[in-house]
This record gives C-alpha cells, sequence and structure tokens, in this order.
C-alpha cells in the first residue's frame, strides 16, 4: 500500500489593525488628555502619517509621534466644546494603508474647566 501525503503550506496575510485606543472612546472624560495612543498590532510609518483634530472651534492638523506600533496624537490645550474627533491616516511597515475616526466626549465643556 502506497499513500502519498500532499503538504501545503498555508500563507496568512493578515492585515495590520487597530489592537487599542488610550483613552479609550467608551467613555466620557472628566479632563482632555494631553495625547491619545493608537496601537497596532505591527509598526507603522511616518511618511504618510497624519492626524486632523475637529472640535466646535474648527478643524486642526494635529502633531504626531511614532514609536514602533504606537501613533501618538498631541492634543492642543485650546479645544472648546464638550467633544471632539480625531480623523488619522497612517501606513503599515508592510505597505497596507489604515484610517479611521475616534470621537471624543467630554464631561464638561472644555472652555469651562478652571484650574
Amino acid at each position: 500500500m502506497v499513500s502519498t501525503f500532499l503538504l501545503i503550506p498555508t500563507i496568512s496575510f493578515a492585515h495590520t489593525e487597530i489592537v487599542s485606543v488610550e483613552p479609550d472612546t467608551n467613555q466620557t472624560l472628566t479632563v482632555l488628555p494631553t495625547e491619545v495612543k493608537l496601537s497596532f498590532s505591527e509598526p507603522v510609518i511616518t511618511d504618510g502619517t497624519f492626524a486632523s483634530i475637529t472640535s466646535e472651534s474648527g478643524s486642526v492638523e494635529a502633531s504626531i509621534r511614532i514609536e514602533e506600533a504606537n501613533l501618538f496624537i498631541s492634543i492642543p490645550e485650546d479645544l472648546t466644546g464638550t467633544s471632539f474627533s480625531i480623523a488619522y491616516k497612517t501606513v503599515a511597515s508592510d505597505g497596507h494603508p489604515l484610517d479611521g475616526e475616534l470621537v471624543y466626549q467630554l464631561a464638561i465643556e472644555q472652555d469651562q474647566i478652571t484650574e
């Protein structure tokens, strides 16, 4: 009896995806964060990466920083209103584009916070 086994290698083509966001968007913030951290399943590259922040006071391009698989987006101190959104675009090290939007709610209107 002759048996033949054919081994076919399987290749996984998983795309880079977002793993976590800090602070989480599923909460109402009591303090405006200084930055938002997006963590991806693989490293992202600087070329082609940008973010914009939109609030009641308008839309601005955000300052960003990349550390391996983490994208840090700086939040301006002068945001006003009770919510803001962050639109981001980046490119994974494998060349695949990634984009999305995060929406945050603030417990009180940002321009009413006093220290």
